[in-house]
């Protein structure tokens, strides 16, 4: 709260255009993927943060209770594969590569 009362007022309006002109735009969707990682980026880094969780944990003069690591690493890396398959596949549909599908269908996308 006391970022967005002090610059984030000013950058909110700026990054409100920003994204109503992206999303205006009819340039491919092909940053999707990276967005979809990039998701799971601050998911993995909670999971380091909390590595010698659950519990309490003692670090010199500080002491602090962590979360699981696990539920937030398993989130944060199936993000990142999802992210990176969806790359994948969509790269392999731009070549015309054979791209196999739900159920071992298989087609060639121009």
């Amino acid at each position: 709260m006391l970022g967005l009362l002090s610059i984030g007022v000013f950058v909110l309006p700026v990054a409100l255009i920003g994204t109503f002109w992206l999303r205006r735009r009819r340039a491919p969707r092909s940053s999707a993927p990276g967005v979809v990682s990039g998701i799971g980026l601050p998911m993995l880094y909670v999971a380091f943060v909390n590595r010698q969780g659950p519990g309490w944990v003692c670090e010199g003069t500080h002491c602090g209770q962590q979360l699981s690591p696990w539920p937030w690493l398993i989130a944060g890396v199936l993000f990142v594969i999802a992210g990176v398959a969806g790359y994948l596949l969509l790269t392999a549909r731009r070549r015309g590569e054979q791209v196999t599908g739900p159920g071992g269908a298989t087609g060639t996308y121009p």
